[in-house]
């Protein structure tokens, strides 16, 4: 869900910090009181710039039979956008 959003440029996080409005969540969801919510999705459009995420090749990240060594499997869609690894830097974005 939350990478969905985010291609589609809105951001999201799961929080639990919802006990502090858990009544007035539940009454506006119309959940039943003994129903228990363990964490909630907050979604929302940021303010600055917020696009799909970019990633490492996949064969850099899956390993099969031995540390380094990339499953057979493990290749990327067609088109895919790839960063580097560290942080991000300005050529990357």
């Amino acid at each position: 869900l939350l990478l969905a959003a985010r291609a589609i440029g809105y951001g999201g996080v799961i929080t639990g910090f919802h006990h502090q409005v858990e009544a007035e969540l539940k009454a506006l969801l119309d959940i039943p009181p003994e129903v228990f919510i363990a964490a909630t999705v907050t979604l929302g459009k940021p303010a600055g710039k917020h696009g799909p995420v970019r990633r490492r090749p996949m064969a850099e990240l899956v390993y099969g039979d031995q540390w380094s060594q990339a499953p057979d499997w493990a290749i990327d869609p067609p088109g895919t956008r790839y960063t580097r690894a560290g942080p991000p830097t300005k050529a990357a974005t």
